[in-house]
C-alpha cells in the first residue's frame, strides 16, 4: 500500500454474504466467479472512499477493511451496494445480498492484521444485519454524520444488546436519502433493547428563575450539564436527554437509577445551592433518535409534578424491583 494503514482511532468496515452456503452448493462455479467480481467490487469502493483492504482478515465472501475516517467506511458501504444493484454479467445469475457493519474504536495495527475488542463488535454488528443492510454502531454514527452529504441518511434503529458490547447499544443505519428500504428487525434476539428499563425524570427546583437573574447564564447551563452527564455516566445510563430544567433518562439497574438521582441532588446543591425533584418508575420502553418512549416516562411525569423540592417518587413496582428503600428516596408511593 502507498499510504500507512490507520492507527489509533481507526473505523472498521466488516462485510459478508448473507446466506451464501445456500448459492454455494446450489451453484459452487457460478458462486466462485461470482465472489471473485465481488472482490474486485469491494477492493474498488473500499480504494476509492480511502480505505484500506485486508484480504488477509476476510474468509470465503467476508471482506474487512479500515478507514481513517468513519463517513469513508460508510460511503464504501453505500457504494458496494449500488453496485451490487446493477444487473452485470459478472454476477452469473448469483443474488449477492451483502450485509455490512461499520464500527470506530481505538486499534494499532499489527504488520498484516488488527486484533481487539473494537474488531469483534464489528464482527458481531455485522451478524445483526441483513443482507442490503449497512448498520453503524452509535460512535460510528456520531462522527460520520457531520461528513456525509445530504443525499445519506442515517436512521436510529433503537437500542439494542449486541453481543461484545459492554451496554446497549444504539444501532444505526445507513442508506441513501431518496431510497425507501425496509428491513426486519436487527439478529440480535431484541429488536427493541430489553422489555423493562428504569426510567428517571429529574427537575431542578427554579432553575428558570436562577438562569434569568444570573449573569453568566450560558456558563451555569454548562456546569448543570457536566454533572448530569457526568452522573449519568458514572452510574450507566443506557441514554441520557437534557431538558430546560432538568433530564430524563432510563437505566437497566434501578438501583444504579436511584443512585443517579442522588449523585446529581447532592452535586447540584453543592455548586448552586438548587434542590431537585424527581419521579421514578420500571418499565416497557422503546429509545430512538434519544427520545425514551413509553408508558414508564408518563407515569414518571405525573410523579416528579406531585413531588416536592428534595423529593423522590417511585412507583411501589419500583421500590420491589429494586429491592431497597435507598437513601435518596424521600416518599414512596402507588403510581
Amino acid at each position: 500500500m502507498s499510504t500507512p494503514r490507520p492507527h489509533g482511532i481507526v473505523a472498521f468496515l466488516m462485510s459478508d454474504v448473507e446466506d451464501s452456503s445456500a448459492w454455494w452448493a446450489t451453484d459452487a462455479t457460478a458462486m466462485r466467479a461470482a465472489v471473485a467480481a465481488l472482490d474486485l467490487a469491494v477492493a474498488d469502493c473500499v480504494g476509492a472512499a480511502c480505505g484500506h483492504l485486508l484480504k488477509a482478515r476476510g474468509e470465503g465472501d467476508s471482506h474487512f477493511a479500515v478507514f481513517d475516517r468513519s463517513s469513508d467506511a460508510v460511503r464504501a458501504a453505500l457504494a458496494l451496494h449500488t453496485r451490487l444493484q446493477v444487473t452485470d454479467p459478472r454476477w452469473c445469475g448469483v443474488e449477492l445480498r451483502v450485509r455490512v457493519a461499520v464500527h470506530v474504536g481505538e486499534a494499532e495495527p499489527t504488520p498484516a492484521d488488527y486484533y481487539g475488542t473494537v474488531v469483534n463488535q464489528t464482527a458481531r454488528l455485522r451478524a445483526a444485519a441483513h443482507g442490503g443492510q449497512t448498520l453503524l454502531s452509535r460512535t460510528a454514527a456520531v462522527l460520520a454524520k457531520p461528513a456525509l452529504d445530504r443525499d445519506v441518511r442515517l436512521t436510529s434503529l433503537g437500542y439494542h444488546r449486541v453481543r461484545d458490547f459492554a451496554r446497549l447499544e444504539e444501532v444505526f443505519e445507513a442508506c441513501p436519502h431518496d431510497v425507501d428500504q425496509s428491513f426486519p428487525p436487527l439478529r440480535t434476539g431484541e429488536s427493541r433493547g430489553p422489555a423493562v428499563l428504569t426510567v428517571a425524570l429529574v427537575d431542578v427546583c427554579g432553575a428558570s428563575t436562577r438562569l434569568r437573574n444570573h449573569e453568566d447564564m450560558g456558563r451555569e447551563q454548562r456546569t448543570w450539564a457536566a454533572i448530569l452527564r457526568t452522573a449519568a455516566h458514572d452510574h450507566g445510563a443506557v441514554t441520557l436527554k437534557l431538558l430546560g430544567d432538568g433530564c430524563l433518562a432510563a437505566f437497566e439497574d434501578p438501583l444504579e437509577a436511584l443512585a443517579f438521582v442522588a449523585s446529581i441532588a447532592e452535586q447540584l446543591f453543592a455548586a448552586s445551592s438548587l434542590a431537585v425533584r424527581a419521579g421514578l418508575d420500571a418499565g416497557r420502553v422503546e429509545i430512538a433518535d434519544g427520545e425514551i418512549i413509553g408508558e414508564a416516562v408518563l407515569t414518571c411525569a405525573g410523579l416528579c409534578r406531585r413531588a416536592a423540592p428534595g423529593e423522590t417518587l417511585i412507583t411501589r413496582s419500583l421500590q420491589r424491583l429494586a429491592g431497597t428503600r435507598a437513601a435518596c428516596v424521600a416518599l414512596t408511593v402507588e403510581a
